[in-house]
């Protein structure tokens, strides 16, 4: 879930969504830079993943 921390009015939108995925234990990102860095990483590990299967596959390991 990501909260992009609203002000004025919304403000008491956002504190009860934090407060009610804390609650039940949902993982709540607060920033776009916050959410890049997991979503680069997934990206790295999966395009290194898919290689190492393309390389084994070359090699005939699979």
């Amino acid at each position: 879930m990501m909260d992009m921390g609203y002000t004025g009015v919304h403000y008491e939108d956002g504190a009860q969504i934090r407060h009610c995925a804390i609650e039940n234990g949902i993982t709540m990102l607060t920033s776009l830079d916050t959410v890049k860095v997991p979503l680069d990483v997934l990206e790295e590990t999966t395009m290194s993943n898919i290689r190492e299967l393309f390389l084994a596959a070359e090699a005939g390991n699979m």
